[in-house]
């Protein structure tokens, strides 16, 4: 048998060069016989043994260049390296009766780091269509390969084929049945190291070598191991229509869309162009089909130009922006168009806090930069190459084209050779349903229109301009080409070939705090001891106070401190909670905030004015601590039954508490539960609620948690501390029911008047209760409407809030819920259930009074 192949080509392009001395094992299945066993009568180790001699085989390798990676082994297939650092004897291996089959490893660099990864002896993966062919079925028959029908189902426009008895290996015979079906044949590789970052099981990922270069997705920590783009969130994709039926893109639609040339029907394909654009933009990740888009989570709005007028583009424009896309993406650029008909639009998307991404056009043009790209209230996105310098006709790849580049540019993204889905059937730029050359700043634009819609996703309470300052804050410098700081560019140093630089996914991702729901920092509470909500509001210089009147009316605002603002103190929303509630036992409210080195307090004087801030605590803080908005809820609430406010943290590693002095101050910091927490049980902001609440009714809040399976309670134990974690029901929760923070709010107050909480929650298909047995634990959940929920009545987080709140003064609280064009109430029935939905003010609504969650808080207090 001849040796294992020197070299293999990869997908992707890359070079694969043979480790000698290692080798993937399919270990025959003996009863009674260790794979150890197998391996050491052979002269092989397995790769991560850790005793005998340590030549210089990958063994070691694994510990000294892949520190706390694991070796990549399953039941009966291993990988060996031989005993004392020579070659692999493929022959004598295979020969052996404990041996099914062998294959090479291969060693190719990425970003400067050696990733090991071989190819299966026993499978290929071949394009359905070429398949599909009765010429070439005959000579797949003739190579004895056999449809996997299971796995194929699962790979889109791809077949995998069974090998069998490998007495051919499929990396013997790859290239000789390429060039008799004459097509590529694919290996199917695995890494020797198993992969601890996020990798999508989309087939034509290992060719995306643009979402790798970005850091979107691939081997380490990348941006989708953060976040992966949420549906709340829609890229419109203003070009020539996108392919509605296009399986890689099945579901991703926001809807139908429109066609600009008659203003009806959809966005269906008025050209190619189009679908490669929304593919990159948003394709969804590992739907174990085609490829993966930069932010593919996010809905796509297909919108067809048909002439290209400019009152195409302009109505394009406003119709993305009514139809609520955050990101748009324009992958052309014509100098000839009026800016007198499209700027106009570009204004009224940009105030509503639209991120409009603009190619700057192909002609490798000094200050060529074409109209839009051209306005400044867009994104001018260039061309990188494979190399991180501006696409030129002197790039590696060969292509003769080139990037414009000037003054305008914002970033440059990958803009050559980048695999996206192409229209199906006979059109497209391609045979295939994908291209692998998609090419031009028509592929860098909608890489960037990606990463807005993943930093909106982490953070929908971005605006615009801070989504673009976080893109070009944090993109890398790369290219030969220098930086420099430049007075018309702000957001750190720029040049005119690659602007701030080439696009950096995770390190923007990083960048961006995660809304965790909140409506901070404007508050209402008693600050005078009458009873009545005053209001309270964290601005730029100070906290300012409103008054009630006691009439429903309010009086003047006055500034009360200079401290815990945006630009008086430095605090962030993203950063650094702010809350009121009464440390003193004196029924007024005070201020507490949790700052970057610990907790702050301004103490009411009695007349809704504030004393001096005083650090109380040097815990539960950003640097202090190490606590984050994004993984660390903090919250106040009486634990102790003496009126006074205490501190609840859920940290890292369980629940810590803070005890009230009774004067404002703090005790020690007490870790009081080892559950409910981001590393003690996975407990996640994204996804597991957590909240305080008096569940027995003797005035001591208990823990409860919405978890993965159930909801979760920790009843308190009188003194501050908390019982053990239980399960008291099996739904509401992320896998339990499928509730999801971005879709389903989950809510806790006290339905019947016993002053008990009874959990409430906005489902899918309407409101749901669970009433406390009096004791901690709920009744069955119950549907008691079929409003205020995500598919009856369409309902939605991030365009209606909704609340619950007593308005009737009978200690019961009803439904309250701010919707598209009034605000509607259910009462409370008196048992927990609620009596029809009601229109009860036509203001304060997303269309009737154009209120938006990220802008305009909206609450009911009593």
């Amino acid at each position: 048998m001849a040796a294992y192949p020197e070299t293999l080509a990869h997908p992707s392009g890359a070079q694969l060069a043979l480790v000698p001395d290692v080798v993937l094992v399919k270990v025959a299945s003996t009863p009674g016989a260790s794979a150890s066993d197998a391996l050491g009568s052979l002269g092989l180790v397995p790769l991560g043994y850790g005793g005998g001699t340590d030549g210089p085989g990958a063994g070691a390798l694994a510990r000294a260049e892949l520190p706390h990676a694991a070796v990549n082994d399953s039941p009966g297939l291993v990988f060996a390296r031989t005993r004392e650092g020579g070659g692999v004897d493929r022959d004598t291996v295979t020969a052996s009766s404990e041996v099914e089959w062998t294959a090479p490893v291969y060693r190719t660099q990425v970003r400067g780091r050696d990733e090991l990864l071989s190819p299966l002896a026993t499978t290929l993966v071949i394009a359905s269509d070429v398949a599909g062919d009765p010429e070439n079925a005959a000579v797949l028959e003739e190579y004895g390969l056999v449809r996997n029908e299971a796995r194929s189902a699962l790979l889109g426009s791809f077949d995998l084929f069974d090998v069998p008895g490998a007495t051919r290996p499929a990396f013997d015979i790859r290239d000789e049945l390429a060039a008799r079906l004459g097509t590529e044949v694919k290996l199917e590789f695995i890494p020797v190291v198993t992969p601890v970052a996020f990798q999508p099981d989309d087939p034509l990922f290992v060719q995306q070598w643009d979402m790798v270069q970005i850091d979107a997705g691939g081997a380490g920590d990348s941006a989708w191991d953060h976040q992966r783009g949420d549906s709340m969130i829609a890229v419109a994709v203003l070009d020539e229509g996108v392919d509605l039926a296009h399986p890689d893109l099945v579901g991703a639609f926001l809807h139908d869309g429109i066609n600009l040339g008659t203003m009806s029907g959809t966005g269906a394909p008025t050209g190619n162009h189009g679908t490669p654009c929304a593919g990159i933009a948003a394709a969804p990740i590992g739907n174990a089909t085609g490829t993966s888009g930069v932010g593919g989570g996010a809905k796509i709005l297909p919108i067809a130009v048909q002439s290209w007028s400019a009152e195409e583009i302009a109505a394009g424009i406003r119709y993305a922006t009514s139809q609520g896309a955050r990101v748009i993406s324009m992958s052309f650029g014509w100098d000839l168009w009026d800016p007198t008909v499209i700027d106009p639009a570009i204004a009224e998307a940009h105030a509503a806090e639209v991120v409009m991404c603009v190619a700057t056009h192909n002609h490798n043009t000094q200050n060529g930069v074409t109209y839009p790209a051209t306005n400044p209230l867009v994104m001018a996105v260039g061309a990188s190459d494979r190399v991180d310098n501006r696409k030129s006709p002197t790039s590696p790849d060969g292509e003769q084209w080139g990037s414009n580049w000037g003054p305008q540019v914002s970033v440059v993204a990958p803009g050559v050779q980048c695999p996206a889905p192409d229209r199906t059937g006979a059109d497209g730029y391609s045979a295939d349903d994908y291209t692998t050359t998609f090419n031009g700043t028509s592929a860098a634009t909608p890489h960037v229109a990606g990463l807005a819609a993943l930093l909106l996703s982490r953070n929908p309470l971005l605006s615009g301009a801070e989504v673009r300052r976080i893109i070009e804050t944090t993109a890398a410098k790369v290219g030969t080409v220098a930086y420099a700081d430049d007075p018309g560019h702000p957001h750190g140093t720029w040049n005119a070939e690659m602007g701030y630089g080439r696009i950096d996914a995770l390190a923007a991702v990083s960048a961006t705090d995660l809304w965790v729901g909140e409506e901070q920092p404007t508050c209402r509470a008693d600050l005078t001891g009458d009873g009545r909500a005053d209001i309270v509001g964290f601005g730029d210089f100070g906290v300012f106070v409103s008054l009630n009147n006691g009439d429903g009316t309010f009086g003047p605002v006055t500034q009360v401190l200079d401290n815990f603002a945006h630009e008086a103190g430095g605090w962030r929303v993203g950063k650094h909670p702010r809350m009121l509630a009464d440390l003193t036992g004196d029924g007024r409210a005070d201020i507490v905030g949790f700052g970057d080195f610990g907790v702050f307090v301004a103490l009411n004087n009695g007349d809704g004015t504030f004393g001096p801030v005083t650090q109380v605590a040097d815990n539960f803080a950003h640097e202090a601590g190490g606590w984050r908005v994004g993984k660390h809820p903090r919250m106040l609430a009486d634990l102790t039954g003496d009126g006074r406010a205490d501190i609840v943290g859920f940290g890292d590693f369980g629940v810590f508490v803070a005890l009230n002095n009774g004067d404002g101050t703090f005790g020690p910091v007490t870790q009081v539960a080892d559950n409910f927490a981001h590393e003690a049980g996975g407990w996640r902001v994204g996804k597991h609620p957590r909240m305080l609440a008096d569940l027995t009714g003797d005035g001591r809040a208990d823990i409860v948690g919405f978890g993965d399976f159930g909801v979760f309670v920790a009843l308190n134990n009188g003194d501050g501390t908390f019982g053990p974690g239980t399960q008291v029901v099996d739904n509401f929760a992320h896998e339990a029911g499928g509730w999801r923070v971005t879709k389903h709010p989950r809510m806790l107050a006290d339905l019947t008047g016993d002053g008990r909480a009874d959990i409430v929650g906005f489902g899918d298909f309407g409101v749901f209760v669970a009433l406390n047995n009096g004791d901690g634990t709920f009744g069955p959940v119950t549907q008691v409407s079929d409003n205020f929920a995500h598919e009856a009545g369409g309902w939605r987080v991030m365009k209606h809030p909704r609340t619950l709140a007593d308005l009737t003064g009978d200690g019961r609280a009803d439904i309250v819920g701010f919707g598209d064009f009034a605000t509607f109430v259910a009462l409370n029935n008196g048992d927990g259930t609620f009596g029809p939905v009601t229109q009860v003010v036509d203001n304060f609504a997303h269309e009737t009074g154009g209120w938006r969650v990220t802008k305009h808080p909206r609450a009911v207090v009593g």
